[in-house]
């Protein structure tokens, strides 16, 4: 198929995810620039990282396995989940170093976007060279899109919240998150690329794929509701000290924090970036062994910025 259908049918729907999955963080959307930062890595870093390191592997694997089918399996099936989850994990240690990742989902967006880049490369590639006629070039464009696209997503996005989780909690923990997350990463890849090799398990790999995307999405509603439980129980606090008023529990809780009316227009993003922030700072002192106060002085300027900007609302 043609470079123009074939960057098309790759970057399209990709994009469309992307702009879905920032958006599906409903309380802190991280910026978009962050986000696109972890998208061209997995595009590029990643993409370059991993076949660097699978051709060198590949090439000392050639002195014990002659060249072939034997060889090509193991480097599709062992190799390729490895090489290409490292590659695309990489990146998220810089990203714990930035200090922007809260919670869970922002692990799984960033974590998420990386992957999203990684799978626009592949597919754009597949979709270039395989494909001998229209009608099975846009089966194969249809299934990569659904289902190994999602599954570079799923992946890293899974290694990601493993990420959030090692950052909040005791320094004990870490080490197992990290290994837990980089393990469910390799292991989510390699049951997908080892069911889809054999025509005898193919549709049983569209149906493991159809269920892991159910659970992701389920698991990112169910961190979602978590920060909003963090965000009601940490800005009570505020109410009681008489920092904000009660009322604006509810509408910064849900999405009638983006609507209009309830607070001057000029000030309501960042009064309501600040009510979460402080909420998020408060439950993290709470949660963190390190650091506890840069994460106190965080506390103290978004509670102090809610002071002047409710000031300036009067």
């Amino acid at each position: 198929m043609s470079i123009q259908a074939s960057i098309a049918a790759a970057v399209l729907p990709i994009a469309a995810y992307l702009f879905l999955l920032r958006q599906s963080d409903r309380f802190e959307k991280e910026s978009i620039v962050n986000v696109l930062k972890h998208f061209f890595w997995g595009a590029l870093g990643a993409v370059f990282l991993s076949l660097l390191g699978g051709k060198m592997y590949s090439y000392l694997l050639e002195f014990f396995i002659p060249k072939g089918n034997h060889l090509y399996f193991i480097e599709s099936i062992y190799l390729a989940p490895v090489f290409e989850e490292l590659s695309k994990a990489v990146f998220l240690i810089f990203t714990v170093r930035s200090r922007v990742i809260d919670y869970e989902t922002d692990g799984l967006v960033y974590g998420g976007s990386i992957g999203l880049g990684f799978g626009m490369v592949e597919n754009f590639f597949y979709f270039l060279l395989f494909g001998s006629n229209p009608q099975d070039w846009i089966t194969l464009v249809m299934l990569r899109t659904l289902f190994s696209a999602l599954m570079h997503t799923i992946s890293t996005a899974s290694f990601g919240a493993f990420v959030a989780k090692a950052i909040y909690s005791p320094r004990r923990y870490r080490i197992f998150y990290y290994t837990a997350g980089i393990i469910l990463s390799i292991s989510i890849h390699f049951i997908w690329n080892l069911s889809i090799s054999f025509e005898f398990s193919y549709y049983l790999g569209l149906t493991y794929m159809a269920l892991l995307i159910s659970i992701f999405i389920t698991y990112f509603l169910h961190q979602r509701s978590a920060e909003r439980k963090i965000i009601i129980e940490e800005l009570k606090q505020e109410c009681d000290a008489g920092i904000i008023p009660y009322n604006h529990i509810l509408i910064l809780s849900s999405k009638l924090k983006d609507s209009k009316g309830w607070i001057k227009e000029e000030i309501r993003n960042e009064y309501v970036n600040s009510a979460i922030k402080l909420a998020f700072r408060k439950d993290q002192v709470k949660k963190i062994d390190r650091d506890i106060d840069f994460f106190k002085k965080e506390a103290d300027f978004y509670r102090n910025r809610l002071i002047e900007l409710l000031g300036s609302n009067e």
